[in-house]
């Protein structure tokens, strides 16, 4: 465990360590518990992919779970606590890496175009970048649209003017279009035909009351329905669907919301 302190993000400096012989969340919680108490309490926890290391960061500084901690912050977005409230709060941060490496890897297993591969992974690219809530909403409601409205037949051409707007140049995206290897990630895990936490997600109540045309196709009542949509997927839906419910942990919504 690294200290980051000021803008140079080479300033780093050690603060505890430990080998690590079997990642189960009670074992990295126990060590976590070993860090000094007196040390300030930190803003950002980056974190890599891991589901053991997500709860026991949760667990340690924050005393919650996953879906506690996504009310917290959407009730941060909504400015429900103050100055003095949110410098006790520690909030996570899933590697912008580990978290493209994942979505591609779970995108793979639905689409095997890699000029789709590319569009729709720089959607999450851009997506990843938002800096604020609105803006996020307003991006997914935006994909959901191309993809899930079954008569929306002119989605190609809003697919390529959203890319447009996107300065997609920003986004390099080729080195997650390949097929990897790595050992599957808790999202990729999840059915969200059973999973309280995406259905219960603040965000994803948010969204449903914006966005019928979700609402709709989670519930299932495009079943047999003929559509004009040349890119409609309940597939790719159900991806972006699945990692929505927890934006705070991957995207840039809640780091530019503390620092203001």
């Amino acid at each position: 465990m690294i200290f980051k302190a000021g803008e140079d993000p080479s300033y780093t400096l050690p603060l505890s360590g430990t080998l690590v012989s079997h990642q189960t969340a009670g074992f990295i919680t126990s060590h976590f518990n070993c860090v000094p108490s007196k040390l300030a309490c930190p803003s950002f926890v980056v974190i890599d992919s891991s589901a053991a290391l997500l709860n026991s960061v949760l667990s340690s500084f924050n005393v919650e779970t996953v879906r506690s901690n996504l009310r917290r912050c959407f009730n941060t977005l909504n400015f429900a606590y103050n100055t003095s409230q949110l410098r006790d709060m520690t909030f996570v941060r899933l590697c912008c890496s580990h978290v493209m490496k994942v979505f591609s890897r779970s995108l793979n297993k639905i689409e095997t175009s890699k000029d789709a591969r590319r569009q729709i992974t720089t959607l999450f690219a851009v997506l990843l970048n938002c800096h604020n809530v609105d803006g996020a909403f307003d991006l997914f409601e935006e994909i959901i649209n191309i993809y899930a409205d079954l008569y929306n037949n002119q989605s190609s051409q809003r697919l390529s003017l959203l890319l447009d707007q996107s300065n997609v140049d920003e986004f390099p995206v080729e080195p997650y279009l390949e097929e990897d290897e790595e050992e599957p990630h808790f999202l990729d895990e999840i059915d969200i035909t059973a999973d309280a936490i995406i259905h219960q997600s603040p965000f994803h109540v948010k969204a449903c009351d914006r966005i019928p045309v979700l609402k709709q196709l989670i519930r299932k009542e495009y079943t047999n329905k003929k559509t004009t949509n040349p890119l409609f997927s309940i597939e790719i839906v159900h991806l972006f669907y699945k990692w929505f419910a927890y934006v705070p942990l991957w995207s840039s919504i809640m780091t530019e919301f503390v620092d203001r």
